[in-house]
């Protein structure tokens, strides 16, 4: 995170983001919930778009998904 005058910008790499696969169900929810509130202030950078595209269903699997 970076704090640009008054505005702080979030920088996301494709691990944050496929992490919210990786987590407990509720562990996602409250990182989802933060992106969603701060949504003007993230910058997702194009290559990691790419990544998060690309291995973004290898880490979907629904055992993962613990309470």
């Amino acid at each position: 995170m970076t704090e640009t005058g008054n505005k702080l910008l979030i920088a996301l790499d494709a691990n944050s983001l496929l992490n919210a696969f990786r987590y407990s169900i509720v562990s996602s929810k409250v990182f989802l919930d933060y992106l969603k509130e701060n949504e003007d202030n993230i910058w997702i950078p194009f290559q990691v778009a790419q990544e998060y595209r690309k291995h973004k269903l290898n880490e979907f699997k629904p055992d993962l998904y613990k309470n």
